[in-house]
């Protein structure tokens, strides 16, 4: 099977990126005809055209010269490498300094060595400033070699540096050490939080290993400590004990003003885990406050960040309306996304927002609406591009369901054989055993006038609810297939019945945190 890597490239892009690209390669592409086959080229692929089909051959070459067209793929992925690399190159100090050094480089090969010597002091001076002490490494090693034609430069005084430098890293090696042990205890000690105080039970951890006091108290560790025992609580699926803990680590770290220039993007991570653990946890006001917080984070370095993370806001924003009955707000946004052309154009918020506006029509009642939605991820190869097997195939199923409520019956039968053609391989695997169930679930539904009095047809879907664990928030099918099926068995919409289920378990969140304190807001 060929590999679709333009495809997928150009695929990636934003519009920002596309936008940039495009200016680039009219720049460096210019002919005297005013035609830029690499731009023609991209525009087809990006219309859906198939990078290997003869028919894009044709388009571009009158004749079908495949030699010529295969070098303007290689030279549309250079042109847009190249446009990524110019686009990006000040976006983080890492790069810069990279950049630096190539410049560097750049004059010692044209035997400027005053030029190259002094980017790469610049070099140096930026990587010492951010404490990028694997590149100093590489900075040291590239202005040693220039010593070799550059008379003015003191090599002892940079072999001093690197092995300065060098014991720096040996104490950035100690941190690794700490953390793959902690890492290691943590996974094989039997620590169950029940008895012991989290912050006690990660510094029993900790004091039992052989390091530096002043490593230990860096705060740059710290966070890296504690990002290590979140991912420790995570494994253990102790998602109340790490809302707590997420809660406390972040009034910790904005006290000791961690989240400065150089770490302000760190804070995004830590309130996107706590709105995702309120989220799971059914804390769903706690959640809000803390969309709020990440709102109002954005806006800060110049919204540096904002393109980065907006997304990732309006995907908690939409989950915290679905989990608090805000059917109103959900969809408002929805399709203020949608039609929003600064927004709208970008595949990952495109299948984002038609899947969740489909679902939550379905669950308000508007089968229309539902299926209106789902045409642009079903219609074209959008989600084949993008998304992996496992969700290609919620998709389908989605777009089953509502065909089945619809009374396609015909149309879903034929729908499940062909994806069980193509997902041939996938379905003989254990993991897709869960999807494979209820495809052949949904088939005896669609084949028999009246499934539901069958009896083998309603023991074989009541054994698919035994052994479906209970859905967490967010992590789960668009449509929950228990849940489904459950309406089903209790002639009910989906709407009521998923709504007895979110009550249920918010009562049991509420019932514990009587028993053993109420979390926080």
């Amino acid at each position: 099977m060929p590999s679709y890597h333009l495809t997928e490239l150009i695929d990636s892009l934003s519009k920002e990126e596309i936008r940039n690209f495009k200016l680039y390669a009219t720049r460096i592409n210019n002919t005297s005809t005013g035609e830029n086959k690499a731009v023609m080229l991209f525009d087809c692929i990006k219309d859906g055209m198939d990078e290997f089909g003869d028919d894009i051959v044709e388009k571009l070459y009158s004749g079908g010269n495949k030699n010529a067209f295969y070098r303007l793929k290689n030279r549309l992925i250079s042109d847009i490498e190249q446009s990524l690399l110019l686009l990006n190159r000040n976006k983080d100090q890492r790069f810069k300094v990279f950049n630096i050094i190539q410049l560097a480089n750049v004059f010692r090969y044209k035997s400027d060595y005053d030029q190259a010597s002094a980017y790469l002091v610049k070099a140096e001076k930026l990587a010492k400033k951010f404490g990028y002490y694997d590149l100093l490494d590489t900075i040291y090693g590239e202005i040693l070699s220039l010593a070799s034609d550059y008379y003015k430069i003191n090599p002892e005084e940079y072999v001093d540096k690197k092995r300065a430098n060098y014991s720096q890293l040996g104490n950035i090696q100690e941190v690794d050490f700490l953390l793959a042990t902690i890492n290691y205890k943590l996974r094989n000690a039997n620590y169950t939080g029940k008895d012991t105080a989290l912050e006690e039970e990660l510094a029993d951890i900790v004091k039992r290993l052989d390091i530096r006091e002043d490593i230990i108290e860096s705060l740059d560790v710290q966070f890296k400590i504690h990002k290590c025992y979140s991912f420790h609580l995570l494994q253990k699926r102790d998602f109340k004990n790490l809302e707590g803990y997420l809660v406390e680590q972040l009034a910790k770290f904005e006290k000791l003003g961690f989240f400065d220039n150089a770490r302000y993007e760190d804070q995004f991570r830590l309130i996107l885990w706590i709105i995702n653990c309120s989220h799971i946890n059914y804390n769903f006001e706690r959640a809000k406050k803390y969309i709020d917080k990440l709102n109002k984070a954005l806006d800060g370095q110049n919204k540096k960040y904002y393109d980065k993370y907006l997304w990732m806001y309006h995907e908690c924003l939409v989950v915290n309306y679905a989990f608090m009955n805000k059917d109103k707000e959900m969809v408002e946004l929805l399709l203020e996304l949608r039609d929003n052309p600064d927004l709208s154009g970008t595949n990952f918020y495109d299948i984002f927002v038609f899947v969740n506006l489909a679902t939550q029509y379905y669950k308000l009642g508007n089968l229309k609406k539902a299926q209106e939605n789902m045409l642009p991820l079903t219609q074209t190869d959008l989600t084949k591009k993008l998304l992996n097997k496992s969700i290609q195939l919620q998709i389908i199923l989605l777009d089953m369901i509502f065909h089945y409520e619809n009374r396609d019956y015909n149309y879903v039968i034929y729908r499940i054989s062909e994806t069980k053609r193509i997902f041939r391989q996938d379905l003989k695997k254990e993991e897709y055993g869960r999807e494979k169930e209820f495809l052949g679930i949904l088939k005896e539904l669609c084949s028999k006038a009246d499934p539901l009095r069958d009896t083998k047809i309603v023991k074989r879907i009541e054994e698919f609810i035994e052994k479906s664990r209970e859905s967490v928030p967010g992590t789960g099918e668009p449509v929950n297939y228990k849940v489904f099926l459950q309406s089903k068995l209790d002639r009910e919409s989906y709407a009521v019945a998923i709504k007895k289920v979110q009550e249920k378990h918010i009562n049991e969140v509420r019932n514990s945190q009587n028993r053993t304190g109420t979390m926080d807001n």
